[in-house]
């Protein structure tokens, strides 16, 4: 009885205790600010979400392909050549470049001031850049490129291989070469095809910079999508093509 007695009695003191805090809960509006603290959690949660949506669908925008089907690696890459031959331009006389940048007979008659003037069908037509004094070396596509962890396009081992070759054969006589990269792709669609094709130039010439440390105003790009001009002995191409254009070298 003794026991039962002091235990109703403790019983009875924690009841008190347990009032006592609640009231003191109640006074100070402390579950109100415990639900508006969590309130503003789950708010602060569905904002962090919101933003983290918005930074993907930013990010999805940016990196994705643009109107012409090219990905934000392939715009960088054009932007840094774009640099590279600003760079290059600067450091010739102003009204020599309108006149002599890039193959100088050609565009001195024609009055273009880069190979970006000339369409691929003046190109493919054109005799200057049809000479079968023009050194040409074939690229395939399933040989010389292939795709990195990220799936970009790259040169493969093999494809550098046959680079090093072509200019390891023309050994001095590269350096002032007037060199254009014809880019190929026969994939089932024009606008990937023009893609691609580009791509695939700009890749070639990058790797010839940055190995060979050739000027990159001696280099000139040219996609052609998938029909090559009438003078290689292709009627299409997958892949690439290097054009040593004969009589070029060492010029200014």
């Amino acid at each position: 009885m003794g026991n039962a007695q002091q235990a109703a009695a403790n019983l009875n003191q924690v009841t008190v205790q347990a009032k006592q805090a609640m009231a003191d809960l109640q006074s100070r509006d402390l579950f109100a600010k415990a639900e508006a603290t969590l309130n503003n959690t789950k708010d602060a949660s569905r904002q962090l979400a919101q933003t983290s949506q918005q930074v993907n669908l930013t990010l999805a925008d940016a990196l994705g392909p643009d109107h012409s089907g090219e990905n934000a690696g392939q715009n960088i890459r054009e932007t840094f050549s774009n640099v590279n031959l600003a760079t290059a331009n600067m450091a010739e006389d102003t009204e020599a470049l309108k006149h002599e940048f890039f193959f100088r007979g050609f565009f001195k008659k024609r009055g273009f001031y880069s190979l970006k003037d000339v369409t691929p069908d003046q190109y493919r037509s054109d005799p200057y850049f049809n000479s079968q004094r023009n050194r040409r070396a074939w690229l395939s596509a399933a040989d010389a490129f292939g795709n990195d962890s990220k799936g970009n396009e790259v040169l493969s081992a093999a494809g550098e291989q046959e680079i090093d070759q072509l200019i390891g054969t023309a050994k001095d006589s590269i350096v002032g070469q007037q060199i254009v990269v014809e880019g190929y792709s026969n994939q089932s669609s024009v606008a990937d095809q023009m893609a691609a094709s580009r791509s695939r130039s700009l890749i070639v010439a990058h790797y010839l910079e940055k190995h060979f440390h050739l000027s990159a105003k001696n280099i000139g790009l040219m996609p052609l999508n998938a029909a090559a001009p009438p003078s290689s002995g292709k009627d299409s191409w997958d892949g690439a093509c290097l054009v040593l254009l004969a009589g070029t070298a060492g010029t200014k």
